[in-house]
């Protein structure tokens, strides 16, 4: 009797026929996270923003515009542009009376202000105080020697001149955006950076080469025919040593809630503004929580479960692989770009924590929790 060989079977083993495809993950745009998470906080708190909708539409077309003007560099442009100011104000007292009020507070000894035009955009008034405070000339503190790019006017150390003008660009944005109220000086935007100090009259702020500042400004509402609009900032200034300083990171201060809006608010139009990938920012938002590759996989895993259901099965195979040959490169060139390094001077980013800390310099991170939420949230999969 004669046995024939047996048939080679072509079914996969029960192991591996149970084995399912990685779900695909598709991650929102920054337009749908501001548009949600900025309607979200209206429903909370409409006293707080403006009655009309916001068109987010718009809004966006804006910052692709700003975002073509500041990466071109062009500075003459870019002060060309005036804002319309299209949201709810509210006057206050009147200027007068508020810089008298202002004036007569206890000043600190590295303390020194400010009153900026708006419409004119120019200092309308300087402290005398910063020649002996800075060892400037007031009319050596102008917007060119804090704005334009000239090597030698600009005063602002070249690592926070573009980051400064961005931010910036920003806040006015916010204010002239159809999205908050604004009620004269109820808000206070603080703000931290370095100028360079070659042209102080004080030898040892000269040998240090530069020193940190930190503006507070107060927005005045007033009447500009017959219409109430942003018309002046009122500037407190204060000086700090060189060493006092992280990465140029502004914030809004102003009664609780209305200050989680207003910053939820900052950091969604400067995530629009650069377009960093969101997959990769919140990667990069794990990755500075944690050391291990492992233990950002499985976060990412927990939290897109948490949120959404989905059971994302990231392993950390592919965590290193996305930092290492996406993450990092994409990085390198996004701070390059923003900073308008040049060939001699490129950051090179060989580290997941050169990443992060380049992230941190964006203003990209840490992500605030809200909005880390509606992102987790809003992760769909095919």
């Amino acid at each position: 009797m004669l046995y024939s060989r047996p048939a080679l079977s072509t079914e996969l083993p029960l192991s591996e026929s149970k084995k399912k495809a990685k779900p695909k993950l598709y991650y929102p745009s920054w337009k749908s996270v501001l548009t949600e998470v900025m309607d979200s906080a209206r429903l909370r708190s409409p006293h707080e923003f403006d009655p009309r909708s916001t068109d987010y539409t718009i809004l966006t077309a804006q910052l692709d515009v700003l975002r073509e003007i500041l990466l071109a560099r062009n500075l003459e442009l870019l002060f060309a542009q005036v804002p319309s100011y299209d949201s709810t104000y509210f006057k206050g007292e009147a200027i007068d009376k508020v810089l008298e009020q202002f004036k007569s507070l206890p000043i600190r000894p590295n303390e020194f202000y400010a009153v900026f035009d708006l419409h004119a955009c120019r200092y309308q008034e300087m402290d005398q105080k910063i020649d002996a405070l800075l060892g400037l000339n007031p009319e050596d503190f102008n917007v060119p020697a804090l704005m334009q790019s000239d090597a030698y006017t600009h005063i602002f150390h070249v690592r926070d001149h573009y980051h400064m003008l961005r931010w910036a660009c920003l806040a006015q944005m916010m204010v002239a955006t159809r999205m908050f109220v604004w009620k004269s000086l109820e808000d206070q935007y603080r703000i931290r950076f370095r100028v360079r100090t070659q042209k102080s009259e004080i030898p040892s702020y000269r040998e240090h080469e530069y020193i940190t500042l930190e503006k507070l400004c107060f927005l005045f509402n007033g009447d500009i025919n017959g219409i109430t609009l942003p018309q002046l900032h009122i500037d407190k200034w204060l000086i700090f040593d060189r060493s006092e300083f992280d990465h140029v990171r502004p914030v809004w201060i102003s009664k609780i809630e209305r200050q989680s809006y207003l910053n939820d608010a900052l950091y969604l139009f400067n995530a629009s503004l650069i377009q960093f990938p969101m997959q990769y920012l919140v990667y990069l938002h794990e990755r500075s929580l944690a050391d291990r590759n492992k233990i950002i996989a499985s976060r990412l895993n927990e939290n897109i479960l948490r949120y959404t259901g989905i059971p994302a099965e990231i392993d950390e195979q592919q965590v290193a692989d996305c930092f290492a040959k996406t993450i990092r490169p994409r990085m390198m060139q996004t701070v390059n770009g923003w900073e308008h390094r040049r060939a001699g001077d490129l950051a090179a980013i060989d580290s997941d924590l050169q990443a992060v800390e380049a992230a941190k310099s964006l203003g990209l991170l840490p992500i605030p929790e809200r909005i880390l939420k509606t992102i987790y949230k809003n992760i769909t999969a095919f």
